[in-house]
């Protein structure tokens, strides 16, 4: 897919690339081709070079009339002060950091990662602003992830939700139920292509209510994810696809920059084995792609399969129910193949030495249960 894959998909063109310095080209493209808006959310934008150089093609286009919004996140960029965004504001963009950096709601996180050129073309995925998404791939700190690039009627609608949100972030004390409202407004209930966004519920997001009603359904999974480490039940759920003779597939990092993560994964490889699930390690490059396909269905966006991507974060993931376009996708997996390590039971044994089992433990218990845990608790009143 170095040259990228572009098929039509319910009146729309859909365009995956998944090379370092294409997907940077989109970006550069998609903005220098606005006339009239660009709307952009990151949870990380970077003054690095990857950075400075999407911000001088953002302040080119301010300067071509073209009214940019653009929103960071408070937590996954606080490294990045002020001035790094000032020549931007300066250029006339709008410009916000989603939730303050301190207080109980320092806790809740924007993870998605778009933008909208003149309600268009919308460009999801995985990547953020910084020069490691970008970099070449024979460097191996390189992220593995993509860009999908959407023309036609869902860019518009993304389009109507990036204003929802920038009005809720621009707005002071904006509470927590207002913005649990705006996500279930946006999601959408039908369609070949659905908008779903998780985010702080009490119970289920409209994310995470498709994909258990999706898996529930399954015959077929296989789900490249970089931070894998779902709670029981959803491992459950995926063990239940296996007892009704289906097939499940799970492909996630075995190279990080969080060995936290990398670890909390490895708590839930003995289940998952005696499941008979087949899982695969990513050991060529860092992995941070998210993707799920389900039968003829696939989910691309910037949601991970863990507790604070499905339960806290506010995250977006596109839901495309169609047949060809899944099979390309699993194509695309299947070419991946060779940068994959099997992680067998075996394999799993010889590893799971008892001090790599507490350190196993420790770390899914972190992620899973009390990073869950304190977000929610701090955060799910309807005062908030």
């Amino acid at each position: 897919m170095g040259d990228g894959l572009t098929v039509h998909v319910d009146g729309h063109q859909l365009r995956i690339e998944t090379e370092p310095a294409a997907r940077l080209a989109l970006i550069l493209e998609t903005i220098g081709n606005a006339t009239s808006s660009l709307a952009l959310m990151y949870y990380i934008f970077a003054g690095d070079v990857a950075g400075q150089t999407v911000l001088a093609a953002l302040i080119h286009a301010c300067e071509r009339g073209v009214a940019v919004d653009l929103i960071v996140d408070g937590f996954g960029s606080d490294d990045q002060p002020d001035s790094v965004f000032a020549p931007l504001i300066a250029a006339g963009a709008k410009f916000a950091r989603f939730n303050p950096r301190y207080g109980r709601r320092y806790l809740l996180r924007n993870h998605q990662k778009m933008l909208i050129a003149d309600g268009k073309v919308a460009l999801i995925g995985g990547c953020n602003i910084a020069q490691a998404y970008f970099s070449p791939q024979e460097m191996r700190e390189t992220w593995v992830d993509m860009i999908l690039a959407i023309k036609g009627p869902a860019a518009a609608r993304l389009g109507a939700y990036h204003v929802a949100l920038s009005n809720w972030v621009h707005t002071p004390r904006s509470p927590v139920r207002d913005l649990r409202q705006l996500l279930v407004d946006h999601s959408e209930a039908s369609g070949a292509l659905r908008w779903l966004h998780s985010g702080l519920f009490p119970r289920f997001s409209p994310l995470t209510r498709a994909l258990r009603i999706d898996i529930d359904n399954a015959r077929s999974l296989v789900m490249m994810e970089a931070y894998f480490a779902p709670n029981w039940a959803m491992l459950r759920k995926l063990g239940q696809i296996m007892r009704r003779g289906g097939q499940c597939e799970v492909i996630t990092a075995g190279v990080s920059n969080n060995t936290t993560t990398v670890a909390a994964s490895r708590h839930t490889y003995h289940r998952l084995l005696n499941f008979g699930v087949s899982i695969r390690e990513y050991v060529r490059h860092r992995l941070h792609t998210k993707l799920i396909l389900i039968d003829s269905i696939s989910y691309i966006g910037s949601a991970n399969f863990d507790a604070r991507s499905l339960y806290i974060n506010v995250e977006l993931m596109l839901r495309i129910d169609d047949r060809a376009f899944a099979a390309q996708m699993r194509d695309w997996l299947t070419s991946q193949i060779e940068a994959t390590e099997a992680i067998t039971p075996q394999k799993h044994r010889v590893r799971a030495t008892p001090l790599n089992r507490i350190r196993w433990l420790v770390a899914y218990f972190i992620v899973s249960t009390l990073d869950y845990s304190v977000s929610h608790r701090l955060n799910i009143s309807d005062r908030a």
